[in-house]
């Protein structure tokens, strides 16, 4: 489904709830578009990003694009319940293709959360990545070059199977995103890649790291966490600790850590105990070894996921922040 039809559907499902005359207008304004709605002889035009689907990982994009105008709207078949609350919360209009709407615009205030989400038809035709494809496609976005190397030497340098390797050349290069030169192949529209990368990433693969959930012994060390000695090349923070320490914006209310030191090991070193309640979790690194650094956090690119998984408002905050300093410019 293109904008148009996004677009077209969503206002045409608009008038049938609410007496109001909607346009659109592509191409005008800095976004895909501009809509104007007129009610009771008043007009509202908006500046309107046009999406298939929003999800939480959308978010920090779409929170930007909405700090650059007054008048902003996100319009999409389908927008994720959490979603459409941190949009809310942060005053973003927003139209879904059902009708439903959000706009407080001065003394015009529109809100309809009443009918029913149909899943999106590009959704439906487009399978995503598997789990396999996910772990390579975060090893392709941290170094695109790899991407130039033959399936066999892939293999061996991601520790992906061979036959994990061409179902996903073949998506990248089926869904636009591979552009082969006469001597090297480059990766394109990267951000839309990430966006895509980040919803695999929180359905097939985010729940299968946790190694499981701890507490300290003592409760005060939780606000010392600064003060824990990582293990180098081991063991590193990720989530809302490595946030905190990219971007000093974010207190911890949970701290993720990525090991590959084993459990009792850990146990004994930082006195946690296991708890499934507890605000400190465990999780196990999902790339080959022959990438672990010697840095205290993950990669940026995996701080951002695991905060947008959170679906937290704070967190989400602090992925926007995380992705304009560090991100912005490779994505």
């Amino acid at each position: 489904m293109g904008n148009a039809e996004i677009v077209h559907t969503a206002l045409g499902h608009l008038e049938q709830l609410l007496p109001v005359k909607a346009k659109w207008n592509a191409g005008k304004g800095f976004a895909d578009g501009q809509v104007l709605f007129k009610l009771n002889g008043k007009e509202h035009c908006m500046d309107a990003e046009v999406k298939v689907e929003v999800k939480t990982n959308m978010l920090p994009r779409l929170l930007d694009l909405g700090g650059q105008t007054a008048h902003f709207m996100v319009i999409a078949e389908t927008i994720q319940p959490k979603a459409k609350e941190i949009l809310r919360a942060k005053h973003i209009a927003y139209l879904e293709g059902n009708g439903n709407i959000y706009l407080h615009e001065d003394t015009t205030f529109f809100f309809i959360d009443t009918q029913k989400s149909a899943v999106p038809k590009e959704r439906r035709r487009l399978a995503g990545f598997t789990e396999t494809e996910t772990r390579l496609l975060y090893q392709f976005l941290l170094d695109d070059t790899l991407i130039n190397f033959t399936y066999r030497e892939i293999a061996e340098k991601t520790a992906t199977a061979l036959g994990g390797i061409t179902p996903l050349f073949k998506k990248l290069n089926t869904q636009g995103f591979l552009v082969k030169g006469r001597e090297t192949t480059t990766l394109k529209n990267k951000q839309e890649l990430v966006a895509q990368w980040l919803a695999a990433y929180e359905e097939k693969l985010h729940p299968k790291l946790p190694l499981g959930r701890f507490r300290f012994a003592e409760k005060e060390r939780f606000e010392t966490w600064k003060g824990l000695e990582l293990k180098k090349g081991k063991t590193w923070w990720g989530g809302e600790p490595a946030a905190d320490l990219l971007t000093h914006y974010l207190k911890p209310g949970v701290l993720s850590i990525y090991t590959r030191e084993d459990r009792l090991t850990l146990m004994k070193k930082y006195h946690i105990a296991p708890d499934p309640k507890g605000n400190v979790i465990l999780l196990h690194p999902f790339w080959p070894e022959r990438i672990d650094t010697n840095e205290l956090t993950v990669p940026p690119l995996l701080i951002y996921a695991d905060l947008l998984a959170t679906g937290d408002h704070r967190c989400i905050e602090t992925a926007q922040l995380l992705y304009e300093r560090s991100l912005a410019a490779q994505f």
